[in-house]
């Protein structure tokens, strides 16, 4: 199984093959230039670095949220295109999901992948990481911080790792409020602090040897998790 993965779902982007169990390449890009105008540059890059071409992928992976709505829609959009015209499979795989493979070394951890969501909210989940597993503990939510808090707690006999873009202020907000609480929660390091197109794809692997099964391209939705910015506002002019 071949497996080309896509991640834009924050500031960061990235793109990677993954070829059964071997990460043939991935490329990551932090330059502070638009996906719109970076990523599919980057894929075709990556396809020609490795001698593979559309053709030899069998699935394409992407996050497809929760995230940024511009960054999730460019993302969804361009495995959309790769897969649509050859009938190929595609996943689209929760980002706080596949986040949690960033720490899948870790012996026995909670891990909490947060994404920061505005509005002194996070999209975040929990996760217990163990011997090479991943076993979700929450779903998928906006939350906020205080909320979020309360759920990691209680995991005092355990490692608490955070990660993604809301890593730091969550940890912030925790070691202000709750100083005597942090002595077991910890931010990832950053080289696998952020969302990586390698995760995506593991999760990507993992999720179909679990039984989920993957759809044509015309299937492959987006989980924003909320309304966008925009339509919030236009539900509250409506109730205004």
């Amino acid at each position: 199984m071949r497996i080309l993965a896509v991640e834009s779902s924050a500031k960061v982007a990235s793109c990677a093959i993954l070829d059964d169990e071997k990460l043939v390449g991935e490329i990551y890009l932090d330059s502070g230039l638009v996906h719109s105008t970076t990523l599919a540059p980057t894929v075709k890059s990556l396809l020609d670095l490795s001698q593979f071409s559309v053709k030899d992928i069998d699935l394409f992976a992407v996050s497809n949220g929760p995230g940024s709505f511009t960054g999730v829609r460019i993302g969804v959009s361009l495995i959309k295109g790769m897969a649509l015209p050859l009938n190929k499979k595609t996943l689209g795989v929760s980002t706080l999901y596949a986040m949690a493979f960033n720490a899948i070394d870790q012996k026995d951890a909670v891990v909490c992948t947060c994404m920061d969501a505005r509005r002194d909210q996070l999209y975040a989940a929990l996760f217990h990481v163990k011997d090479g597993k991943i076993f979700r503990i929450t779903v998928d939510n906006a939350v906020s911080f205080q909320d979020m808090f309360l759920k990691i707690k209680d995991f005092k006999e355990k490692d608490v790792i955070l990660l993604g873009d809301g890593a730091d202020i969550f940890y912030n907000f925790i070691n202000k409020n709750f100083e005597k609480e942090t002595e077991n929660i910890r931010i990832m390091h950053s080289g696998f602090k952020y969302q990586l197109a390698r995760s995506v794809a593991f999760a990507a692997k993992t999720l179909l040897e679990s039984g989920t099964e993957a759809g044509d391209a015309q299937s492959l939705q987006i989980n924003y998790i909320r309304p966008s910015q925009a339509e919030r506002e236009r539900i509250e002019r409506a109730n205004s």
